[in-house]
């Protein structure tokens, strides 16, 4: 148990939550307390101990199934109950309607037991697992649900239960039919969990499902559901980072003496000044300018960017954005106290007037336009961020604006949304554009923008 135990919190750890040794000792601890066969009060005493945030949930009970699953099983070919091997003959057809008339049943009567044995008989014999075979589990489950014919499964369900004339006791026949697909694709999952478990261990199962919290989930390619989980962490995060701007700035000013009240009051006593007075520090906050390719797949990271730079907007004393494809249009309007942020991003992708010629990003012609249009956008004072690949297309890079722009502004970073592995590899010319920036970061998660904007901004 021990070894598990400290698996399981390595395996957090290399996810980047953060737990801490005094934590591990607290989770001994309380486990030590409590019945560990009561797998439920099991995962709620870990989960008390060791998750200090709820966006960690998913992931801690991802991996908590991984190290201690419901039931081990280890791993078999035939199925245990038939003995037959995976096939595509007529007997493997008649096997897949027995499984499928099992599962239907076991819906109906809402029987967890049989719901589990009708999918552990459709791994054993649609799946197609082998012993050691470096498969992800996904293929597995994806193989076994493509032979269950998992819609054909609902509709007889939901056939099953208009001849039981059930449909009164169903909210939506839809929802319904939901809840069934979601049941049997977790079910299907779990079991092909728990095998891969018996045959490659727990630590070695956790690191191939690469789990991740949603700041680090690489934003350009993520799934729907990861983009949903993005959306929910960027208000919270955007108040979180709008405070310690607000610390930051107010920390780098030194407050002044105010001479002229310390000797006013010091008249009380003579002339001995008694109490010192200071100014108050008077906080400057940057203006920003964001200019964003929005171009093929690193769009998403520029909405992602454009998105979280306006939630947290009150911390710079002005904000402008502009996008571009091989021409430049501004959209800070969009972008408005009354507009929903998601509307004004939708806006810019359908209204912004940003492709002239062929639709293909001309970081050039776009820079050299930004600087005809709008020139009177970047001041002293203005920190000009730049959101792109810098994959010009082999059309001209035109780094000298960016040298004038750079003469002209305070600072400019720019966040390249590419592996830098990938830099300067085809059309990439980043490094061409490197020197008349102030830093060039690769930004491809919310972790790594957060970094940025804690530290650049």
């Amino acid at each position: 148990m021990n070894e598990e135990m400290l698996g399981f919190v390595e395996a957090l750890r290399e996810a980047n939550v953060k737990v801490s040794q005094s934590e591990v000792v607290d989770a001994l601890q309380s486990v030590g307390a409590i019945d560990i066969l009561d797998r439920d009060l099991f995962r709620c005493a870990l989960g008390a101990t060791l998750v200090k945030d709820i966006q960690y949930k998913k992931l801690f009970d991802r991996l908590f199934d991984v190290f201690f699953p419901a039931a081990p099983t280890r791993y078999y070919r035939q199925d245990q109950d038939q003995g037959a091997e995976i096939d595509e003959s007529d007997q493997s057809e008649q096997r897949a309607l027995e499984i499928r008339r099992q599962l239907v049943e076991a819906l109906l009567n809402e029987d967890q037991s049989a719901i589990r044995a009708a999918i552990k008989k459709a791994v054993t014999s649609f799946s197609g697992m082998e012993k050691g075979r470096p498969v992800g589990g996904v293929y597995y489950t994806y193989r076994t649900l493509r032979q269950l014919d998992l819609e054909d499964v609902v509709r007889s369900f939901l056939y099953g239960l208009a001849q039981k004339q059930q449909y009164e006791v169903v909210e939506r026949t839809s929802d319904r039919s939901d809840r069934a697909m979601r049941l049997i694709r977790s079910e299907v999952d779990s079991e092909v969990l728990r095998r891969l478990v018996g045959d490659r261990g727990s630590s070695a199962v956790a690191r191939t499902l690469a789990l991740r919290l949603p700041e680090d989930v690489d934003i350009v390619h993520a799934s729907r559901e990861e983009i949903e989980d993005l959306q929910r962490l960027m208000i919270p995060m955007a108040k979180k980072l709008a405070t310690r701007l607000a610390q930051r700035h107010l920390s780098t000013k030194e407050a002044t003496m105010d001479f002229r009240k310390t000797m006013r009051e010091a008249m009380s006593y003579g002339g001995t000044p008694a109490d010192l007075y200071f100014h108050k520090p008077k906080v400057s906050k940057p203006e920003i300018v964001l200019i964003s390719d929005i171009s093929g797949s690193v769009a998403s990271f520029a909405r992602f960017t454009m998105q979280l730079l306006y939630v947290m907007s009150g911390s710079f004393s002005k904000m402008r954005s502009f996008v571009f494809i091989d021409t430049i249009d501004e959209v800070t309007g969009y972008f408005k106290p009354e507009n929903d942020v998601n509307e004004s991003l939708r806006n810019i992708t359908t209204k912004a007037k940003v492709v002239g010629l062929d639709g293909h990003s001309d970081y050039g012609n776009s820079l050299d336009l930004f600087e005809k249009r709008y020139l009177d956008a970047v001041t002293k004072r203005t920190t000009l961020i730049i959101c792109g690949d810098a994959r010009s297309n082999y059309h001209p890079g035109r780094e000298d604006v960016l040298r004038r722009l750079k003469e002209r502004s305070r600072h400019i970073y720019w966040l390249n949304p590419e592996p830098k592995s990938y830099w300067n590899s085809g059309d990439s010319i980043i490094s061409t554009y490197r020197p008349y920036c102030d830093g060039v970061f690769e930004c491809r998660t919310l972790r790594q923008l957060e970094e940025f904007i804690s530290t650049g901004v």
